[in-house]
Parts: structure tokens; C-alpha cells; sequence
């Protein structure tokens, strides 16, 4: 009822960005993480609940989360612009 992935709306990215999502649950936590290109204009990445890799045999509960980390990195130097505008959890791919 609560949904099956996360979606971040980003305005614009103006290099390729490394996004991370890890979420704690207990002592289990669970990541995914994708390379996105730069974009002048806004786009979105889902991140599907079943897609997360656990550490070692521990499932996450994705019914009782107790954080949420989103680390959002370049591996660029310099000036890098980007804006997330809404993060959601939403039921099924194009929510």
C-alpha cells in the first residue's frame, strides 16, 4: 500500500551525478545507486525497492524503515549545479 520505489524529480543537472539511496531498517541497511547524465532539462530516476541490495543474508522491512540516506556526488572538481525537487514513493513504474 505504501508503494515499491522511490522517485527523485531533479530540475537540471549540469554534470553526470552519482545518486545513492541507503536505507536502515534495524541493523540491516539496503542501497542502489546510479549514474545520471547531465541534463539542461528536469528528469527523474525511479529506484525499485526490489532492485536494493541488502547487506549480507538480512531482507529490509520495507514496512518499518527507520532512516533514509540519499548521497548525491560528482566525480568531477569544480562547480557542479543540480536541484533535486521532490523525492516520492510511489506504486509502479511512470506514478
Amino acid at each position: 500500500a505504501f508503494g515499491d520505489r522511490f522517485k527523485l524529480h531533479f530540475a537540471s543537472a549540469d554534470r553526470q551525478l552519482n545518486v545513492n539511496i541507503v536505507v536502515y531498517t534495524g541493523t540491516t541497511c539496503a542501497s542502489l545507486g546510479y549514474n545520471l547524465p547531465a541534463s539542461d532539462e528536469g528528469f527523474t530516476q525511479e529506484f525499485t525497492f526490489a532492485e536494493f541490495t541488502s547487506n549480507g543474508d538480512a531482507t529490509v522491512s520495507w514496512g518499518d524503515i527507520d532512516h533514509i540516506v540519499v548521497v548525491v556526488q560528482s566525480a568531477s572538481l569544480g562547480s557542479d549545479d543540480w536541484a533535486l525537487t521532490k523525492f516520492e514513493v510511489v506504486n509502479g513504474p511512470g506514478q
